[in-house]
């Protein structure tokens, strides 16, 4: 079960509360491996990018190509 530490603060004093994030998302403790079950981590297909994020400083628009 992977949770966060959410931060309330109320004046007097400050508290935490650890929160499953979801039930589909789990940390083995064995190996720290963070597992995402039923999640899209990426696309494939044509993707449009800035030049310099690919690192084309001079070309404004780059169309990479993803499989």
């Amino acid at each position: 079960m992977d949770v966060f530490i959410k931060t309330f603060v109320d004046g007097k004093g400050t508290f935490y509360q650890r929160v499953q994030i979801s039930d589909n998302i789990w940390k083995d403790p064995d190996t720290g491996f963070l597992y995402c079950k039923n999640s899209i981590l990426g696309h494939i297909g044509k993707q449009a990018y800035n030049g310099y994020e690919v690192g084309i400083a001079d070309k404004k628009v780059v169309f990479v190509t993803r499989e």
